[in-house]
């Protein structure tokens, strides 16, 4: 089958979990003898606005095309960057609404590839023309939700203070008045949690689109795992981004009360990630540098190694998080995890089971996190569990699942 996937980047631009699971897609796919190509923005409004690049990727077989994103700064903007003005900010999120150049590229890209299906995913940089350009051609489209774009311009649907949004507010249900109308061109709509999916169609998207679950894979799932007995610490671990929609901050204090109580002077933590907290969590670590640690980004065998040292993970989200891909990490490796009540955490963790649910304040936080701390059997009952859950998200199966929607 010959598969067009979209992603507003693509590796080696990795800004997340929406592409780490389109390379995982891609290489998998392709390894599948599929014939696999990419259509993705260079992460950046410069460049040769009209000319679609070519490269290639590792264990993808097809070609990747890149232009330069829509808008007026970067799809991911860059660290230290100052915050653009709400003018500016409104004229950005208005130019990704839909973009005539891409319509064009996207012309351009399904003339090259002559795909069967084309396969969406974050629209952030490239916007909904790219469907109206498979439309008009007849070429069948699966859309995958990774984040809210098409309901809130920030794709978080979070305030600025970082509070949540029951409701869109104004100005997003502007701008998602016209993409939501554009949904009509999908015929499949998939998402990896049933809260994502729901939300979108209760805001009336994909009506009357077929509407499946398809949950994320795990990257990578080890052979053996230690048996983590006798040892006289229990380690913690936050991986992932260190940004404050992701609960960093939640999850400081709540360690600042742990670190003072008796009861947890085992507990060690280690954090690992990159993001605009940062400096905070660096200074954090220096504070208590008996007990806590950060070691920036990681990756291959260093990022398996720490979680073979740590005793269970948490995932403090304070956003509608779509997935959650760090906790399959974790539970790959036989950790418990602990995850907030937020979107679809708890459709992977099952509270009581293989993790804790618990909300994203830092008294219930502190609390699940001590119960780990002060019992071994519950912390290695939870992370066999665990381990036997993830068995459930392998690549394979997923595949399966998307195979299956690309040829109905």
């Amino acid at each position: 089958m010959k598969i067009l996937l979209q992603n507003s980047l693509f590796y080696p631009r990795l800004a997340g979990g929406a592409e780490r699971s389109t390379l995982l897609l891609a290489r998998a796919l392709s390894e599948a003898d599929h014939e696999v190509d990419v259509l993705t923005t260079t992460g950046t409004p410069h460049g040769a606005a009209m000319v679609l690049s070519e490269r290639t990727v590792a264990g993808v077989n097809g070609r990747i095309f890149e232009a330069p994103s829509v808008g007026l700064y970067a799809v991911v903007p860059p660290k230290g960057r100052q915050a653009p003005s709400a003018m500016v900010r409104s004229l950005h999120h208005a130019l990704n609404v839909h973009s005539p150049r891409w319509l064009r590229l996207t012309r351009q890209a399904l003339t090259l590839t002559a795909p069967e299906v084309l396969h969406t995913n974050n629209l952030v940089g490239m916007t909904t023309a790219i469907w109206r350009a498979a439309s008009e051609r007849r070429i069948r489209i699966l859309h995958t939700i990774r984040d809210m774009h098409l309901l809130c311009p920030r794709t978080t649907m979070l305030r600025p203070d970082g509070t949540s949004c029951p409701r869109p507010c104004r100005s997003c249900r502007l701008f998602s008045h016209f993409k939501l109308g554009a949904t009509r061109q999908i015929d499949v709509v998939t998402s990896p949690s049933r809260h994502t999916l729901d939300r979108h169609l209760g805001a009336g998207a994909f009506r009357g689109v077929r509407a499946e679950v398809v949950p994320n894979a795990c990257e990578d799932i080890p052979d053996t795992i230690p048996q983590r007995r006798g040892r006289d610490t229990v380690q913690g671990l936050y991986l992932g981004a260190l940004a404050p929609h992701k609960g960093v901050c939640v999850l400081l204090e709540a360690l600042v009360g742990l670190f003072a109580d008796p009861d947890c002077a085992r507990l060690r933590f280690v954090f690992a990630g990159k993001g605009e907290l940062a400096p905070r969590v660096t200074e954090f670590c220096e504070e208590h540098a008996a007990r806590c640690r950060y070691l920036g980004p990681i990756s291959g065998a260093v990022k398996a190694q720490v979680l073979n040292d740590s005793d269970f993970g948490v995932v403090p989200s304070v956003w509608s998080e779509v997935f959650g891909r760090v906790i399959l990490d974790g539970f790959g490796h036989g950790l418990p995890v602990i995850g907030s009540d937020r979107g679809g955490i708890p459709e992977i963790i099952r509270n009581g089971q293989d993790g804790q649910i618990v909300r994203p304040e830092p008294r219930a936080l502190a609390e699940a996190m001590k119960r780990y701390v002060r019992d071994d059997a519950l912390r290695r009952d939870h992370g066999r569990a665990a381990r036997l859950r993830v068995q459930e998200y392998r690549v394979s199966r997923q595949v399966e699942r998307f195979l299956a929607l690309y040829r109905a």
